[in-house]
C-alpha cells in the first residue's frame, strides 16, 4: 500500500514549496494595493502587524510545508488531495454489522464548513459530518459512500439532512442513521452549496449550474445557469438572488423571469458572497476581496493575498481567513491580525455566542479568542484524521502519525492520546529497545525514549523527502531511499550518510534489512544488495506487481505484499508466490503468526508461514487505508484517510506446544530447496546440522537461542551432490535425527 500511495505525494511536496515561496504571509500588502489603486486608495486598506506570541523559529518548525494539499496551477488555488477509491463498492449492511470500533482520537480532520441549524452547530469534514453536543463533536454520518468528498450541508424543517459532495447529493431522514443517494443524473456532479429560497425551494450550486427541488430533495431539476460552474448561492434582503461562479458574480431579481446580470468583476473563481447589516456586499476569489455599497453596480478592491474565506461579524466587521492568519477589518483597514497559526486555515465561522470557530486542513477545529489573540483546539471527538502510520512500540504503547502535522501516543489502546511530535510522517519504525525512527522534514529523526523527544540524523534531502528506509538489527547500518529515487547509506547509526545511487525520479517504495548489511530495495524494479546498497543487483520483475510492504518474521523469512499477491523468500533472491491475496500491509506477532491487511481492511491470518490463510475480520468499510498495526495485547489498528483510526480485538493464537519436535522436511525427496519445521516447548539454544551418509558434517542451518514457538528453516541443496543426508536438531533437553534425499 505504501508503494502505491507514495506516488501521489511527490507533486504535493514540490507544489507546496513553490506556493510557500511565492505567497508569503504578508497579505493585503502595499504592492498588491498599488496594482488596483484605481479602485481604492492605498491608505484605506493598509496592512497591520501585531507582535506574535510564537517565535519565528517555532512558526517555521511547526509549519505545514508537507500538508496533504495540491495546487491547481490554472487558478493558483490550494485544495485537498482526494485519492480515488478503486476498491469495489461494498453493501451497507456488510460493514455496519462488523465489530470494528472507530476510536475518538487522534482528533483532527479537514473542516470544510460550519453551520448553525436550529441552535445546533454542525461541522462538515472531508468524509464526515459532526454535530456539537456538550462541547464534543459527535459523528452523524454513517454513509456507506463516504469515499466521496463532503462539501456542504443543509437541514430542512422536517429534519431531512442533505449533504453535498464532489459526486452528487446524499440525504438522511433519520438523523444520520442511514443515508441515500439522490437521483442518478446528479451523480458525479460537484455540489458546493445548498440554500433554501424565499418560496421554499431547495437550491443547489453545482459544477453544472443551479438545480432546484420542491419535494424535500427527492427530485432536482435544472433551474438556471446551465453549464456554469456555480460555487455559491445567496439571497439579499431586497429580493435578489446572487451566484458566485468560476466565470464571475451574477445577480438577478428572484422572480419567474430570473434575468441574470453579470457583475463588473474580473473573470475568476468566486467562492462566497455575503452582506452586512447595511446591505454592503462582499465577495472574494483566491487572491482578492471586493466590496460593493450600491447593490453590485460598482465594486471596490479591498486587498489581496492568499484568501480562504470571508465573513461578517455582528458589528459589521469583515473577517478574512488567510493561510495562517485571521484578519479583522473595518473602514480604516485591517484592525487586527491574529497570531500566526502553525496550521493551514480553511474558514472562519461566527457562532451564536459571537465566538469564532476556525476550520483547518487536517487538524480539525480551532477556537479563536479575539480578545486574547490565541488559537485553542476545539476538536474534542472530531475523529476525522488521516492516519499516515501506526507503530506498536516495545513498551506496549502505540504511536501514530496524522495529517494534523503531529504524532500521537496511546498507552491504553486508543482511549486517550498524547501529542509527541509536531511533524507529519509517512514512516515510523521500531529499533532496539526504546528507539524508534520517523521520516520527517526531508530526513530521518530518532527517538530513544519511545517518541517523547527526537533528534535528527545527518541526512537532508529537502525539498524532497525520505520515502523508505530500514536499518540493521543493531541500529548501525541504515539504508534510506527518497522520493526522487536516490539511495543513501550510513554505517555509523546516522551520523554520516553517503549517497550511493543518483536520482531516477521514481519513488523508492520500500526498503527491508535482511541480515549482514543485506537489503531489499524497491524502486524502478526490485534490487538486492549485500553491502548496504553500494552495489545493487537487479532482480527484474520477480514479483510482477506493485510492492506495497516488505516484512521479516522471527525466522527471517521475507514476505512481500504486492498488487499481484503475497510472495515469500528465505534469502531475498529467490521468491515463490504463496497467495493471490492483494495485500496492502503485512504484520507478524510474537508467536510468528502472519497477518495480511487487504485494501478494504479485511484481516487474513496464517498460522503456517503463509501456506494457508483464514479471514478473521469483515471489511472495515469503503475507506481508503493508509496504515495498519498490531498491539501486543491483540488489537488490530487500521488508519484511514479522513476517517480516523479503527480498532478490532483479535485472538492471538499461541500454539499449544506439548513437547519439542522436528518435522520431516518437505518436499522429500527434493531437487533444490526443502523446508524443515520445528517446535520448541521452551526457550532454548538450538542447533540444526546437516550430515552426509558417512556422518560428516555438511553445514549448520541454525545455531542460536530461540524463544518458545514454531519455526522453519530452508536448506538449499544446489552445492550438494545427490544422495542421502541426515539432519539433527539439538536443544537444551531434546535431540532428534531425520533422513532426507536430494535428487538432481
Amino acid at each position: 500500500m505504501r508503494g502505491f500511495l507514495n506516488h501521489f505525494l511527490m507533486l504535493d511536496y514540490i507544489l507546496i514549496i513553490i506556493c510557500l515561496f511565492l505567497y508569503q504571509p504578508n497579505y493585503f500588502s502595499q504592492n498588491q494595493l498599488n496594482s488596483k489603486n484605481d479602485k481604492l486608495p492605498i491608505n484605506i486598506w493598509k496592512p497591520y502587524t501585531k507582535s506574535l506570541n510564537l517565535s519565528e523559529k517555532e512558526i517555521v518548525e511547526n509549519s505545514t510545508e508537507d500538508a496533504d494539499i495540491v495546487l491547481d496551477k490554472k487558478n493558483f488555488h490550494i485544495k485537498r488531495r482526494v485519492v480515488k477509491q478503486t476498491l469495489q463498492k461494498l453493501k451497507q449492511e456488510k460493514f455496519l454489522d462488523n465489530d470494528w470500533q472507530r476510536l475518538d482520537g487522534p482528533q483532527g480532520g479537514s473542516v470544510r464548513r460550519f453551520y448553525t441549524i436550529n441552535d445546533t452547530i454542525y461541522a462538515i469534514t472531508d468524509r464526515d459530518v459532526f454535530q456539537l453536543q456538550d462541547q464534543k463533536w459527535i459523528s452523524i454520518y454513517n454513509n456507506p459512500n463516504s469515499i466521496i468528498l463532503n462539501l456542504c450541508m443543509y437541514k430542512s424543517q422536517t429534519n431531512i439532512i442533505i449533504v453535498g459532495t464532489d459526486k452528487g447529493l446524499c440525504y438522511s431522514s433519520d438523523s444520520g442513521e442511514s443515508w441515500h443517494n439522490v437521483q442518478n443524473d446528479l451523480n458525479f456532479i460537484a455540489i458546493s452549496d445548498i440554500v433554501e429560497s424565499p418560496d421554499g425551494k431547495i437550491l443547489i450550486a453545482t459544477s453544472n449550474g443551479i438545480y432546484s427541488s420542491l419535494d424535500n430533495a427527492n427530485q432536482f431539476t435544472q433551474f438556471s445557469l446551465p453549464n456554469i460552474n456555480t460555487n455559491t448561492i445567496t439571497f439579499d434582503k431586497v429580493g435578489n438572488i446572487w451566484a458566485g461562479t468560476s466565470d464571475g458574480v451574477y445577480k438577478a431579481k428572484y422572480d419567474s423571469n430570473l434575468t441574470w446580470q453579470k457583475m463588473d468583476l474580473e473573470k475568476n473563481y468566486y467562492k462566497k458572497i455575503i452582506f452586512d447589516s447595511k446591505g454592503v456586499a462582499y465577495t472574494y476569489n483566491n487572491n482578492y476581496v471586493f466590496r460593493s455599497t450600491d447593490n453590485g453596480l460598482s465594486w471596490e478592491y479591498l486587498g489581496g493575498g492568499w484568501i480562504n474565506d470571508i465573513m461578517v461579524d455582528n458589528n459589521d466587521k469583515l473577517i478574512i481567513t488567510g493561510t495562517y492568519n485571521i484578519y479583522i477589518t473595518s473602514e480604516n483597514g485591517i484592525d487586527t491580525t491574529s497570531i500566526a497559526s502553525n496550521i493551514f486555515l480553511l474558514n472562519t465561522f461566527l457562532t451564536n455566542r459571537n465566538e469564532l470557530l476556525v476550520g483547518t486542513l487536517g487538524a480539525g477545529a480551532l477556537a479563536y479568542n479575539r480578545l486574547a489573540n490565541t488559537f485553542n483546539d476545539f476538536s474534542n471527538g472530531m475523529n476525522a484524521s488521516t492516519i499516515r502510520a501506526i507503530l506498536s512500540m516495545g513498551n506496549g504503547e502505540i504511536i501514530v502519525s496524522t495529517d494534523a502535522n503531529a504524532c500521537y501516543i496511546t498507552g491504553d489502546n486508543g482511549f486517550t492520546w498524547k501529542k509527541v511530535l509536531n511533524y507529519r510522517t509517512l514512516i515510523l519504525k521500531k529499533g532496539i529497545g526504546n528507539t524508534i525512527y520517523a521520516a520527517v522534514k526531508g530526513g530521518i529523526s530518532k527517538s530513544i525514549d519511545f517518541g517523547r523527544t527526537w533528534e535528527p540524523l545527518n541526512i537532508d534531502v529537502l525539498p524532497y523527502f525520505v520515502s523508505a528506509f530500514d536499518f540493521s538489527d543493531d541500529n548501525t547500518t541504515i539504508c534510506a531511499g527518497t522520493s526522487t529515487g536516490e539511495l543513501y547509506t550510513s554505517y555509523d547509526g546516522g551520523r554520516n550518510f553517503k549517497k550511493v545511487k543518483d536520482a531516477n525520479y521514481i519513488f523508492v517504495d520500500a526498503i527491508k534489512y535482511i541480515n549482514s548489511n543485506s537489503f531489499i530495495i524497491s524502486n524502478d524494479q526490485m534490487y538486492f544488495t549485500n553491502d548496504a546498497s553500494n552495489a545493487l543487483l537487479p532482480l527484474g520483475n520477480v514479483i510482477q506487481g506493485r510492492i506495497n510492504d516488505i516484512i521479516l518474521d522471527n525466522n527471517r523469512n521475507i514476505y512481500i505484499a504486492s498488487s499481484n499477491g503475497l510472495f515469500k523468500s528465505n534469502n531475498g533472491l529467490n521468491w515463490s508466490k504463496i497467495s493471490s491475496i492483494q495485500s496492502g500491509y503485512l504484520m507478524t506477532d510474537e508467536f510468528n503468526n502472519l497477518y495480511s491487511i487487504t485494501g478494504n481492511g479485511v484481516v487474513n491470518v496464517s498460522y503456517d508461514f503463509g501456506r494457508t490463510w483464514e479471514a478473521i475480520s469483515d471489511p472495515i468499510g469503503p475507506y481508503f487505508l493508509w496504515s495498519s498495526g498490531i498491539s501486543k495485547n491483540g488489537y488490530i489498528f487500521e488508519g484511514t484517510q479522513d476517517h480516523g483510526i479503527y480498532r478490532k480485538k483479535i485472538e492471538i493464537k499461541e500454539l499449544e506446544i506439548s513437547d519439542n519436535s522436528i518435522s520431516q522436511n518437505f518436499p522429500n525427496p527434493f531437487n533444490s530447496e526443502t523446508v524443515i519445521h520445528y517446535r520448541l516447548q521452551q526457550n532454548s539454544l538450538v542447533t540444526i546440522k546437516i550430515y552426509d551418509l558417512l556422518g560428516r558434517e555438511v553445514t549448520t542451518l541454525v545455531n542460536e537461542a530461540k524463544n518458545k514457538g514454531r519455526y522453519e528453516v530452508n536448506l538449499n541443496g544446489k552445492n550438494l551432490a545427490s544422495g542421502i543426508y541426515f539432519y539433527r536438531i539439538t536443544t537444551n533437553n531434546y535431540s532428534e535425527v531425520k533422513k532426507m534425499v536430494l535428487l538432481k
